[in-house]
């Protein structure tokens, strides 16, 4: 059945507009509005299949494995350090280790090691995808000038260094990583003086200093004597 609407152009007076859809029928068996409407419902049906697929290929890999074993090392140059030293760190990301369970691959790896002044910086890496047993060591990646201002109440600069990736593991893959600190003391120096002096009678009696250098009342450095001081 075709649709058709009227316009009056005179009083009393009234025309057939023309139907917009002039081949199609709205019923379900009317030839080619049957097929006009199996077309829409196929249209739906792929994209609804197309939505539903999903986004990464998953699977387990390889056959057998137990789980995520994706990590990371730190390392530091020097234990200890002053205001103003330059420290620099390495790393080692890693897929489980040789003589462990065999872990699942990993892939798209990123890596990132944050300084002591907060600053996070990523590390560009020579693989993205590490299998089981698999490492790679990256020698010196970041640099550091050590400020006061980052030294923690226990007198140490922290630096952390993290690595992410996708575990395949199963049917659904997961995400796994690694979290890494490590403490670097700073030695803070600090002198304290102190001094007595012993006075004597008339213009030309000596005067006698003694005193003491100290390291902030920790460890006495050594006695100071001044005599005949006028």
């Amino acid at each position: 059945m075709n649709i058709s609407t009227f316009h009056s152009d005179l009083p009393g007076q009234r025309r057939p507009s023309v139907n917009a859809f002039p081949n199609e029928g709205v019923s379900a068996g009317g030839g080619r509005g049957a097929a006009f409407i199996a077309r829409l419902l196929l249209l739906a049906g792929v994209l609804m299949g197309l939505l539903a697929a999903p986004m990464v290929h998953a699977d387990q890999n390889p056959p057998g494995c137990t789980g995520s074993g994706l990590g990371i090392f730190l390392f530091t140059d020097s234990p200890d350090v002053h205001i103003g030293d330059t420290l620099t760190y390495s790393v080692t990301v890693f897929n489980g280790f040789g003589s462990g369970p065999i872990v699942c691959n990993a892939t798209a790896i990123q890596a990132f090691v944050v300084t002591p002044d907060g600053a996070s910086h990523p590390i560009t890496l020579v693989r993205t995808a590490l299998s089981s047993g698999q490492s790679d060591y990256y020698s010196n990646v970041v640099s550091y000038v050590v400020r006061a201002q980052d030294i923690q109440s226990d007198g140490t600069v922290r630096a952390t260094a993290s690595d992410t990736g996708v575990i395949h593991q199963n049917d659904v893959n997961s995400q796994g990583g690694g979290n890494q600190g490590v403490n670097t003391q700073v030695s803070l120096p600090c002198i304290q003086i102190a001094a007595q002096c012993t006075g004597s009678v008339g213009e030309t009696g000596a005067i006698t200093f003694t005193g003491s250098v100290t390291n902030c009342g920790n460890n006495t450095l050594g006695g100071v004597t001044v005599t005949n001081f006028r």
